[in-house]
């Protein structure tokens, strides 16, 4: 596993790691001040959503999601790059482990 400080995808605009003490939950900090919570399953969800979709599952998981977006002119493929980087991170180190 990853230490809780590292995170699975950074960026100058996106932040994507563990929240607090769950390996089941993620955290995702936009531009250093916007946090949103990814329970469990949905940095997965994300990074495998079709593109004309992300929108509406952003918006289901908290309203000010897309907002943010919008206001810091960070683009839904933008974000669902780092999304699927940070799957990816997280599966190769669960794939490293095993």
């Amino acid at each position: 596993m990853l230490p809780k400080e590292e995170k699975l995808y950074k960026d100058k605009n996106i932040e994507i790691g563990y929240f607090q003490d769950s390996f089941e939950d993620h955290v995702l900090i936009i531009n250093q001040e916007t946090q949103f919570i990814l329970q469990r399953g949905v940095l997965e969800e994300l990074a495998r959503t079709s593109r004309d979709t992300l929108l509406l599952k952003l918006n289901a998981i908290d309203p000010m999601l897309p907002y943010t977006l919008n206001e810091e002119k960070i683009s839904a493929d933008y974000l669902q790059v780092a999304l699927a980087q940070a799957h990816i991170k997280e599966l190769d180190e669960f794939n490293r482990n095993i």
